[in-house]
């Protein structure tokens, strides 16, 4: 099956920018077509910009490979997930009041949207998203969707997703070139939920913990709305840059948490010495099992605890039917969910996705790689076809104008020359060679001279 339009999308995440390109299939699974990723620590920071140029080359390289893998088609625009440690959400209401009973059309709605759009917070925070909550029509009745109900009076709750000014303006920078154009900035949180969390988690009431490399974020849902979101920052960075204070190098620090870290100190465990290179020298850095799981249970039990607060804030820690789900890079530490249960006494799950996504370069378990998670997200929420098709098209023919001489023209020589070979052909003579042979000449001299005649008049004519 040939793809109608192809989803193009982008993370720029603290630890790595990955792009990725993919098409929807009928049946609403996703086919990726490529995944590219190049490291980022130094040019993006808790999910914030640092370097524009450094980060814009990232990106060029990415999508001129994403741009390879489809050719002859051109990639001309990219979906780009908006993350940073400024966002969160903010809950606002407007009020609108009618002459006489009027009943909610989609016209209203949408007026009350854009009205929310434009609400000023101040010079150095922007609305990036706005999603409603209930509606409040004539002081008591509460609708969640009150499109065809008639009031007076109609109160909207919504949330506004606000981040810093400078926020869409910096990632849409490192993108456009001229060539590419972003068709979309959804938010990496959202799409991270969408991807992981189902209808039913959401009516029930759900979070989301997303442990990121420069950032963690919650985002809560209930009665499928969104409720609340909110960036801490801290993520699996600062736990590697603790590790680092053991007189351990960044790389070896990263490699011995990912291998044998546990956000859980079980003093118990036996005591092994880890060396990272195992070179046999003196000198050589190592560090105790014990010192490295105790200095990682320190900082994610700080993290958590931030965490827990954010959902306290929101009214709903105990509204959450579904419980917690956690996903993330940092999230692979051994025993995050026990370490979740015992801060927040909620059951907590590692997230997964329960879509079908397929990749014919990679397994489906790679795929559900949690640094993946935003980027697939926006793929199954992209609605924009990102590439333009080169259309194989046979050569046309050009059309010709033939213009013929009238029919008297054409019929006159005609005539006259079948008058003339009815003269001058002879009867075929018997028995006399010498005449045949003379007659055939005749014809011969005769019929050239008024084949040049006829072609003569037609050129004059």
């Amino acid at each position: 099956m040939e793809p109608k339009e192809y989803i193009a999308a982008i993370d720029l995440g603290s630890s790595k920018i990955i792009g990725m390109i993919g098409w929807k299939r009928p049946d609403s699974t996703l086919e990726v077509v490529a995944v590219e990723k190049i490291e980022s620590p130094s040019c993006i920071r808790r999910g914030t910009i640092h370097n524009l140029e450094e980060t814009a080359n990232h990106v060029k390289q990415i999508l001129q490979k994403l741009d390879s893998r489809i050719h002859p088609n051109k990639l001309t625009k990219v979906y780009v997930g908006v993350a940073g440690q400024s966002i969160h959400t903010l809950n606002h209401k407007i009020t609108r009041s009618f002459t006489q009973e009027e009943v909610i059309n989609e016209k209203i709605i949408d007026s009350i949207i854009d009205e929310c759009f434009n609400y000023s917070i101040d010079e150095k925070i922007d609305v990036l998203d706005v999603y409603p909550n209930e509606y409040k029509l004539d002081a008591k009745k509460t609708e969640i969707n009150p499109i065809g109900v008639a009031c007076e009076e109609i109160e909207a709750n919504v949330k506004l997703i606000v981040g810093r000014t400078s926020l869409k303006e910096s990632f849409s920078g490192a993108v456009e070139d001229g060539r590419i154009d972003v068709c979309g900035m959804p938010i990496s949180q959202i799409n991270a939920a969408n991807l992981l969390l189902s209808e039913a988690d959401k009516v029930l009431g759900s979070a989301l913990i997303d442990f990121g490399a420069g950032t963690t974020s919650v985002t809560i849902f209930k009665d499928g709305l969104l409720r609340h979101l909110a960036v801490i920052p801290f993520g699996g960075n600062v736990v590697t840059k603790d590790i680092c204070s053991a007189n351990l190098m960044e790389s070896d620090a990263e490699k011995l948490k990912t291998s044998f870290g546990s956000a859980i100190f079980n003093p118990d465990s036996d005591n092994k010495v880890f060396r990272p290179h195992n070179t046999g020298a003196v000198d050589e850095p190592k560090i105790e099992l014990h010192m490295l799981n105790n200095i990682i249970e320190a900082r994610m039990t700080e993290i958590v605890e931030n965490i827990w607060s954010q959902i306290q804030a929101s009214g709903f820690s105990k509204s959450l039917g579904a419980g917690i789900y956690y996903t993330g890079g940092a999230s692979q530490l051994r025993n995050t969910g026990d370490l979740i249960k015992r801060i927040t006494g909620i059951e907590a799950k590692k997230a997964a996705t329960n879509r079908n996504i397929f990749n014919s370069s990679t397994s489906t378990e790679s795929m559900l790689n949690p640094a993946y998670t935003t980027v697939l997200g926006m793929l199954l929420g992209g609605t924009t076809n990102c590439v333009k098709f080169a259309h194989h098209t046979a050569a046309v023919s050009k059309t010709v104008t033939i213009e013929f001489p009238e029919e008297e023209l054409i019929l006159k020589p005609i005539a006259e020359k079948q008058v003339i070979e009815k003269v001058i052909e002879p009867k075929k003579p018997k028995g006399d060679n010498k005449l045949v042979a003379a007659g055939k000449k005749m014809k011969i001299m005769l019929g050239d001279l008024f084949t040049d005649s006829d072609n003569n008049d037609t050129e004059m004519k």
